[in-house]
């Protein structure tokens, strides 16, 4: 008569002992967590440990539920920001991009001073408003500012021959000099 083996901490029981036969154990598998491999099935006295390959995210996932010694990781595909967004926060291993809708200028009070880009939100700038002293020289449009010059000033030895608009600058000629011969039948007035 022999004494009956007993399977240790680190193994499990493949065949029953009989009255004829001894018991027979094996190493319990040890899973590669967290490398390569997660648990499935827990060991048991009689049965072996159940071991998986982990998932792994591609580039064009991230890990929305992280792995566990008895879990899988889980991946999900990552957001795409549609044409009317641009990326605000760019995606980690752990975590998705998050996309924002673009601001939009509200014309003719603001117009686009920095386009938008995939990464980056338009600028808006508000439209320059010329002021009393000067005129339009050119108008805004959804992408540019007004442009405003100012107006001329005519010299005591000139007249306004042309009035300003809000869109034109003044004109001034100059005065008739009377020569010595000469004399001032009308005088000179601001037009």
């Amino acid at each position: 008569c022999n004494t009956t083996q007993v399977c240790n901490s680190s193994e499990y029981e493949t065949l029953a002992p009989t009255r004829t036969s001894n018991r027979l154990c094996a190493l319990t598998t040890i899973c590669d967590y967290p490398n390569t491999q997660y648990e499935t099935i827990a060991p048991t006295l009689t049965s072996n440990r159940a071991c998986a390959n982990l998932t792994m995210c591609t580039s064009t996932e991230y890990e929305s539920v992280g792995s566990t010694l008895t879990s899988n990781r889980q991946c999900i595909s990552l957001s795409v920001c549609g044409t009317d967004e641009y990326q605000f926060l760019g995606p980690t291993y752990s975590s998705d991009r998050i996309c924002v809708t673009y601001s939009e200028c509200f014309y003719p009070d603001q117009f686009e001073s920095r386009a938008p880009t995939s990464t980056s939100d338009r600028e808006c700038s508000i439209v320059t408003r010329c002021r009393n002293n000067q005129f339009e020289v050119s108008m805004p449009s959804v992408t540019t500012d007004r442009l405003c010059g100012d107006l001329t000033m005519c010299a005591p030895t000139q007249y306004e021959i042309v009035a300003p608009t809000l869109t034109s600058n003044r004109a001034c000629a100059n005065l008739t000099m009377c020569t010595s011969t000469q004399y001032e039948s009308v005088g000179s007035t601001v037009t």
